[in-house]
């Protein structure tokens, strides 16, 4: 069955373009296929919208004869349509010389054939933020750590944990509320919030880089809220909060250069400084 995917999910176009390199070639659509955080969106919102079914296209990927994994599609949506996301990185970022993925992990999802990746999505506004997708994603990870009985969750139940209603109103979460969520999913979670410490209790850039490489060097996840204009890959350069989460790292001559994002309104496995 085709798709055209760019009228469908340009999103998702965007994602294949600057992320893949367009290599990536669509192999399998699979219609009526089940996704943990639609359905829950479904029930709650989208059964009385035109158009709306209870299931997503599942679609499959590969590089050359490579299985790359797969990307769910919603039927609507009011900001991306695209949802749960198993892809494994492109063949560049597998390169142990070059860059490497710390937080991934193999996940069988779906009874789909298991692929290496560290789990991305896109929120849906009415239910989640950058911030929201932050978390889903942390936990995402953290759930296949050994020795760990963390619970990961969808979306609308991260905001219902957080607010006591799955409608975000389109409204982020602070840090202590997020941190919180993650210690009521079973993870150790603590933050760092350098605007509002005082001057003299502040966290300079040396050591936050420091403390930021030791986690993910670890295979740990790590929520980084940033002002928009801070991030070198967005045109839009006005000032606003958001929340991205740091994966892993990229290395040259043994040094880290740059640190490997996913960055959740907009691309996966963004390198930045």
């Amino acid at each position: 069955m085709s798709f055209d995917i760019a009228n469908e999910a340009p999103s998702l176009q965007g994602i294949l373009n600057r992320t893949y390199r367009g290599r990536l070639i669509l192999k399998d659509v699979k219609v009526g296929a089940y996704d943990s955080n639609w359905i829950k969106e479904y029930e709650l919102f989208y059964s009385k919208q035109p158009h709306s079914k209870p299931f997503v296209k599942r679609l499959i990927f590969k590089d050359k004869s490579i299985y790359t994994g797969f990307v769910h599609v919603r039927p609507v949506s009011d900001a991306h349509k695209v949802s749960e996301t198993f892809l494994s990185p492109p063949r560049e970022k597998r390169d142990d010389k070059n860059c490497f993925i710390t937080c991934g992990n193999s996940y069988n999802e779906y009874g789909e054939p298991a692929v290496f990746c560290a789990p991305f999505i896109m929120p849906e506004t009415i239910f989640g933020m950058c911030i929201h997708g932050s978390i889903w994603i942390s936990l995402k990870i953290l759930e296949r750590r050994q020795g760990q009985r963390v619970e990961a969750c969808d979306i609308p139940k991260i905001q219902n944990m957080a607010m006591g209603s799955p409608y975000t109103d389109q409204d982020g979460l602070k840090f202590s509320k997020a941190s919180r969520i993650l210690r009521m999913c079973n993870c150790n979670s603590f933050y760092i919030n350098n605007i509002e410490n005082p001057l003299g209790t502040r966290i300079d850039d040396e050591k936050m880089i420091y403390t930021l490489y030791a986690y993910v060097e670890s295979g740990l996840p790590v929520i980084i809220g940033v002002d928009t204009r801070d991030l070198d890959y967005l045109e839009d350069l006005r000032s606003d909060y958001h929340s991205i989460v740091a994966i892993g790292h990229t290395m040259t001559d043994g040094k880290v250069d740059e640190f490997i994002f996913h960055d959740e309104s907009n691309l996966p496995l963004r390198e930045t400084k």
